[in-house]
């Protein structure tokens, strides 16, 4: 559940640093919101200060056409834009995610006119936080690509629904149940995250794909060139 503080807003997220700060941004893009800055705030004291700090970041967000709003009214309300997002760890497998409140940010500006950007912003930030804490379901059509993406081996909870891609009217009826029915859409979100957890994060796919490509370089140690690996695979699928 999102907690409001007396200027922001923030929510306890069951995930490692690296995977909130993603789904974040992931979130925030759903939003309509691009991360024009980010402050890597344990890697900035280490270097400045050279203290120890928890993994924090500081993303600075904006969406292009309430800021336009908000400029258009008051030429220097840039003062406190962007929207700041903070992602910091609390545990190995646990974090925070908080936003700036922007009714209260904006309330300091004593605009009546800008309340309505306030409550959109606002409105907006609590999705991305719910979102990132929370995961969201899945409606994807029932092609044999998207079968264990969705549904998972047996045991495994759904993480949402598939429709038949040539029924419009299955397509309708499967996003209705997930508009409609909030306990459906948690448990499918809940279960997005187990998921997303027993998958290696993109770095450490990287790192395994490194490690696959030096082992074909380098069999027992000996150096070999791409054309003789390519020429191998050709054998192979022959």
């Amino acid at each position: 559940m999102v907690r409001a503080g007396s200027y922001g807003l923030s929510i306890d997220v069951d995930a490692t640093f690296e995977r909130a700060r993603e789904r974040a941004i992931a979130a925030l893009k759903d939003e309509g919101f691009g991360v024009l800055t980010e402050v890597d705030v344990k890697a900035t004291m280490k270097q400045k200060l050279d203290v120890e700090f928890r993994k924090y970041v500081i993303l600075g967000a904006c969406n292009p056409p309430l800021a336009h709003r908000a400029l258009s009214a008051e030429t220097e309300i840039g003062l406190l834009l962007p929207c700041n997002l903070i992602v910091y760890e609390t545990g190995p497998e646990t974090s925070v995610v908080a936003a700036i409140d922007p009714e209260v940010q904006l309330g300091k500006v004593g605009r009546a006119d800008l309340a309505g950007v306030a409550s959109e912003v606002r409105s907006r930030l609590v999705r991305v936080l719910e979102a990132t804490a929370a995961g969201r379901p899945v409606l994807a059509s029932k092609i044999p690509g998207n079968r264990w993406v969705v549904l998972g081996n047996n045991g495994d909870h759904p993480m949402g629904l598939l429709y038949d891609g040539d029924d419009p009217e299955d397509f309708l009826k499967k996003a209705l149940i997930l508009i409609d029915e909030e306990e459906v859409r948690r448990k499918f979100g809940e279960a997005g995250i187990r998921r997303a957890a027993s998958l290696p994060t993109p770095d450490e796919e990287a790192g395994r794909l490194a490690r696959v490509y030096e082992m074909a370089m380098h069999p027992g140690g000996k150096e070999i060139s791409a054309q003789t690996i390519f020429k191998n695979r050709r054998m192979m699928n022959s």
